[in-house]
């Protein structure tokens, strides 16, 4: 008799990680453009008290930082220093459009000079894949 065992998700998800972070860290290293350089932070998603690793690229920080700076500044005496309504991650993202193209461009580049960064980089696409996979299979046997 054979026994299959099958591996929980928590592997699948911490391999991914593992591998994220590689890549992050060995693109950090190769690029000399401080704006494309990603920035991991542990954050606690709104009304969760479980914190997580969530990584950015430093001009979508810089552009939360800002349209937050913005935000709390108060207004004209008509709105009575009525404060804005603080940046939303997908405000902010229509904000860096032009930068996200720029920030693509710049890592195709740096792909095709850095066969390490390519080999990394598709890693981190298989290991995506074989999370998702194993999150499917989870859920369908869930749902038999």
């Amino acid at each position: 008799m054979d026994v299959v065992g099958q591996r929980p998700l928590s592997y699948y998800r911490k391999q991914l990680v593992e591998t994220e972070l590689a890549f992050y860290d060995m693109y950090n290293a190769l690029t000399d453009q401080k704006e494309f350089k990603i920035r991991c932070r542990i954050e606690k998603p709104s009304g969760s008290h479980i914190a997580r690793k969530v990584c950015y690229p430093q001009y979508e920080l810089t552009a939360i930082a800002y349209e937050t700076q913005i935000a709390m500044i108060p207004k004209a005496q008509e709105t009575r220093g009525i404060i804005e309504p603080l940046p939303t991650s997908s405000g902010v993202k229509v904000l860096v459009n032009n930068e996200k193209r720029a920030a693509t461009e710049h890592l195709i580049k740096l792909l095709t000079e850095n066969p390490e960064l390519l080999e990394q980089y598709q890693a981190l696409i298989t290991d995506m894949k074989n999370f998702k996979q194993a999150k499917s299979e989870l859920q369908q046997a869930r749902s038999d």
